[in-house]
């Protein structure tokens, strides 16, 4: 986010951005509990991982090269960060459970 502050876009593109990430993550998290249930919730998360780094990696290089990138690019960069943020949530919670040990878990 505060790359965006300094492109001069405003309070309407910065709405505009925030929505976007929250958007994925609503429509991802009651997909995600089933699908790591199907899958597994290590695939799940090492998927979500390897998205987001590729992600970041992108959205970097695209800030490096270009100077002030219009709030499209934002919206597109932000909404598979936020695909992989809905995906690990429910992955996360349903693999602590059995990593620990059935009686401690209270």
């Amino acid at each position: 986010m505060f790359a965006f502050l300094d492109t001069g876009h405003g309070a309407d593109g910065l709405g505009l951005v925030l929505a976007a990430g929250i958007v994925p993550i609503l429509l991802c998290l009651p997909l995600a509990g089933m699908v790591a249930d199907r899958v597994g919730c290590r695939r799940v998360i090492l998927f979500a991982d390897g998205l987001r780094c590729l992600n970041r990696a992108a959205f970097t290089a695209t800030l490096l090269l270009v100077h002030r990138p219009p709030v499209w690019v934002f919206v597109f960069f932000i909404c598979p960060q936020n695909v992989g943020d809905g995906l690990i949530f429910p992955a996360c919670s349903a693999l602590i459970p059995r990593l620990g040990d059935a009686d401690a878990l209270v």
